[in-house]
């Protein structure tokens, strides 16, 4: 067992430590299964929606999907039957405002979604780095020094904040 820094507060723990009992920052990798929210922006750069689908909100990427989709076809048809409307000059500009009015609301959409599946994607990987069930009261079995820890860190070795020596959390008994 070597001691090593925690990266968040400078705290002395041991390296096989899951988290830093002073700060409860994740040592070791335990979040597998979040996703990259650099992943799901491309994603949704590429296809609004797609983004959503790849961090796991099934109904809301197919939803964005869908509205995306029929903002391009509108947009699309709009620009066909336009042209062949043979419209007087007057009613084409107004034809021409209202398309640009599409295209800058499908703009809008499109970037409000990429910072929307950021955002989420963060959110997410957030929860699953620290989905505690509780708080364990504790004393350091060395100096009594009273500790909050994180329920999850239940029989994992860690280093009290006061005396610097490693002890191991207590399993929680059920």
């Amino acid at each position: 067992m070597a001691l090593i820094k925690c990266p968040e507060c400078n705290n002395v723990v041991s390296s096989n430590a899951a988290a830093c009992i002073k700060c409860g920052f994740v040592l070791n990798n335990q979040t597998a299964n979040a996703k990259s929210p650099g992943v799901a922006v491309v994603l949704n750069f590429i296809w609004s929606g797609l983004g959503n689908l790849y961090i796991g909100q099934i109904g809301k990427g197919i939803f964005i999907s869908i509205v995306y989709f029929l903002l391009i076809v509108i947009i699309g048809v709009g620009a066909e039957f336009g042209e062949k409307l043979n419209l007087p000059s007057q009613q084409m500009l107004m034809v021409s405002y209202a398309g640009f009015g599409l295209i800058g609301l499908t703009l809008i959409f499109w970037i409000c979604m990429l910072i929307s599946v950021y955002n989420d994607a963060v959110k997410l990987t957030k929860r699953s780095s620290s989905s505690d069930v509780g708080i364990l009261s504790i004393h350091c079995p060395h100096c009594r020094q009273s500790l909050d820890v994180p329920s999850r860190y239940a029989g994992q070795t860690g280093q009290c904040p006061d005396c610097m020596k490693a002890f191991t959390v207590p399993k929680i008994q059920t």
